[in-house]
């Protein structure tokens, strides 16, 4: 099973519930930048800030910061009912057409979440493989480098 970190969880749940770095930093009177930098993993909320974030996107406290707690099943629900909304208010009388225009919203939803989840195990995979290399390089720049000429 895959932990996910907080920065990982609000990427996840600002893209399901089609949500803006803009609208979020809005919503709890932090500004975009702050934000930007929670969901590149550069910082963290203080921990007031958390628990205002966690009230706004609808779960606990536990379940944005602890990485060992999963993410509830209404942030996936939310966005398959707003799909279904969609699709009746486009198509309101024709309900072949309606299921249709669900159906490609669903899977579209579908695929983002795969690429998102995807380019999230490559972004860690990509942490752990720099450290890697940082550590192997050590040794050999603390001898000394032959001059280039």
């Amino acid at each position: 099973m895959h932990l996910m970190q907080l920065s990982e969880k609000l990427t996840l749940i600002l893209s399901r519930k089609n949500l803006t770095q803009d609208q979020l930093g809005a919503a709890i009177g932090i500004n975009q930048t702050t934000v930007g930098r929670w969901l590149k993993n550069e910082t963290k909320p203080y921990p007031r800030i958390a628990r205002q974030l966690a009230e706004y996107l609808g779960i606990t406290y536990k379940e944005l910061t602890d990485e060992n707690t999963p993410l509830p099943a209404q942030v996936f629900g939310e966005g398959i009912k707003k799909a279904a909304d969609k699709a009746t208010a486009v198509f309101p009388k024709n309900q072949d057409a309606a299921q249709a225009f669900f159906e490609l919203n669903l899977a579209e939803m579908h695929t983002r979440e795969s690429i998102l989840t995807f380019a999230l195990e490559i972004r860690n995979r990509a942490k752990e493989l720099v450290a890697l290399a940082d550590k192997m390089e050590e040794p050999y720049l603390k001898k000394k480098r032959p001059p280039k000429y």
